[in-house]
């Protein structure tokens, strides 16, 4: 399937109601709203089913703007003046920060507005977009840079920057021996539970391998777990790093890669 997002937001898509009491259609006829008799507006399932499409469907994307809208310090006038935001799509893989699904997922029920960044490590700055909900249906409605001190959730992610640029900060930072589970290709892809000791350990440039980091603004800074997801494009790439605050400090508790 073409349009593979990470396995957090299946599991939102997944447990999502698909708002059966919106939809009152009749073959060969549009919905129409009961009340008024004019055509229903389509609700979106969820932003994230919305999201999804947005990233992939060029023509979805230009219709699901609100202009005029300023992006990279141009105005856009109207849809013809639209050139498609391809976020992902040409990417190896989408890396996400997480905590609580359960959270994510209330909030998505009845969020009206929602805010996405895209932190650069390299350029140590985020891309930042602003969607909003009007009748049902979801679209962007701002777009720009800022820093990354403005980025949700920045405690966590300047923690990454100096796990991935002081090798004596990060063997510190990691819980050993380290749980892990894998699959295992010569074991007809089966998962594999094991520990890695300190001793195995390797310093990994953690930021290097990220490039970008997708941070949703309703991510619940309040828990002490954070999920770092890689999910592949096209390539069988699905791995977790499971972070926990213990004694104040984060520490890495557990690596999960099914990957085939």
């Amino acid at each position: 399937m073409k349009h593979t997002l990470l396995l957090l937001l299946t599991l939102l898509l997944l447990s999502c109601n698909q708002d059966k009491k919106y939809r009152n259609e009749t073959p060969g006829k549009p919905s129409r709203d009961i009340t008024t008799g004019q055509p229903e507006t389509k609700a979106d399932t969820s932003f994230w089913s919305f999201f999804e499409k947005f990233m992939w469907d060029k023509d979805f994307q230009r219709s699901r703007v609100s202009y005029p809208i300023r992006l990279t310090e141009s105005d856009i006038q109207s849809r013809d003046d639209w050139n498609y935001l391809p976020f992902y799509t040409e990417s190896e893989y989408i890396p996400t920060l997480a905590s609580d699904t359960l959270t994510l997922f209330e909030h998505d029920v009845n969020a009206k507005a929602t805010k996405l960044y895209i932190v650069d490590f390299k350029k140590k700055d985020a891309a930042y977009f602003e969607f909003g909900r009007d009748q049902r249906q979801w679209s962007l409605k701002k777009s720009g840079t800022t820093i990354l001190k403005n980025v949700p959730d920045y405690e966590f992610i300047d923690y990454l920057i100096r796990f991935s640029a002081d090798s004596l900060f990060q063997v510190n930072s990691v819980s050993f021996p380290l749980a892990a589970s894998i699959t295992d290709a010569d074991q007809d892809f089966r998962t594999v539970a094991k520990t890695i000791q300190r001793s195995e350990w390797t310093y990994w440039k953690l930021t290097d391998e990220l490039h970008h980091l997708l941070v949703v603004s309703t991510v619940p800074t309040q828990s002490t777990y954070r999920n770092l997801f890689f999910s592949g494009i096209e390539n069988g790439v699905w791995v977790k790093y499971t972070f926990e605050k213990i004694n104040g400090k984060w520490k890495l508790i557990r690596i999960e890669d099914y990957s085939t």
